[in-house]
């Protein structure tokens, strides 16, 4: 079965048709239009039984088990799962949930919470023209800059006399 079947490019297109089919539905439009979507990692524990890992995650510990960075649209259907390491950053993955999926929708406002900000993410969504709305902790303790600061002074203080 595993062969023939249950291979992640099966389980993608078949991920793809059931999210198309509704969207399309007339009561999703109850929701939303489509053009918004939200991401966020989940962890799952695994069994005591599993292997105790070396890796140790500021939320999860050092406790075995695996986390999925999934991307809900604002229909409430899943357009993308991706399996990543509990100790990996989540904003890494905001984008290729984005782009690497084969749904209908056409994101155009993407929420994150604060493992899904960086300043990379960021500058990407500025140069795809999509928005960028992530729900920062400690919003205080950040530092932002426009890019109209950044293309006035490149190189910061080191270029002035």
């Amino acid at each position: 079965m595993r062969t023939f079947h249950a291979r992640s490019e099966t389980y993608r297109a078949a991920q793809a048709c059931i999210t198309d089919a509704h969207t399309r539905h007339p009561h999703s439009r109850f929701w939303g239009n489509g053009t918004t979507a939200s991401s966020d990692g989940q962890f799952f524990r695994a069994s005591d039984r599993a292997a105790k890992r070396g890796d140790v995650n500021l939320h999860y510990g050092s406790e075995p088990g695996s986390k999925f960075y999934s991307h809900l649209s604002d229909q409430y259907g899943y357009f993308s799962i991706l399996p990543i390491s509990p100790t990996e950053s989540e904003a890494a993955y905001v984008l290729d949930g984005l782009f690497d999926q084969d749904t209908i929708l056409d994101i155009q406002e993407h929420f994150t919470d604060t493992g899904g900000a960086s300043d990379h993410v960021f500058g990407l969504f500025a140069l795809i023209g999509k928005r960028f709305a992530p729900r920062l902790r400690n919003l205080k303790d950040r530092k932002f800059r426009t890019f109209s600061e950044a293309m006035s002074a490149p190189f910061g203080d080191a270029t002035r006399g």
